[in-house]
């Protein structure tokens, strides 16, 4: 049994030859690790080990295929990780103090903390 190839008509292979030369927008465009780190003044190091939040598409299988990440991806990633604190233990040391208990006052004989309860009697 022969199989037949998939028809294209020359509409639509116009269509496919004006989508391939237009211009792209700069957003569209797909860049290398290097050129993140070039782009952003960051490191390759610091491109790594944030790929998964920038976006980072591997070109190919194997152990080491070749990354690429969209341009307006990269970007809205890092304005988005400008926003959020970096450091959450260090926005903790920020805020107000709080008062540890004095033993006996909600805590156990060996200092941790009891769970508190209702009494229902």
């Amino acid at each position: 049994m022969q199989t037949r190839a998939p028809f294209l008509s020359l509409e639509m292979a116009e269509d496919l030859a004006e989508l391939a030369l237009r211009p792209r927008a700069a957003s569209e465009r797909w860049v290398d690790v290097r050129e993140v780190a070039n782009l952003y003044g960051v490191s390759t190091k610091w491109v790594y080990r944030h790929a998964t939040e920038l976006g980072v598409v591997a070109m190919g299988k194997g152990p080491k295929p070749p990354l690429r990440f969209e341009l307006g991806g990269v970007t809205a990633a890092i304005a988005r990780m400008r926003r959020k604190p970096s450091d959450p233990a260090a926005e903790r040391r920020t805020s107000t103090p709080r008062r540890a208990p004095k033993r006996g006052e909600g805590m156990t004989a060996l200092g941790a903390p009891l769970i508190p309860y209702e009494d229902l009697a």
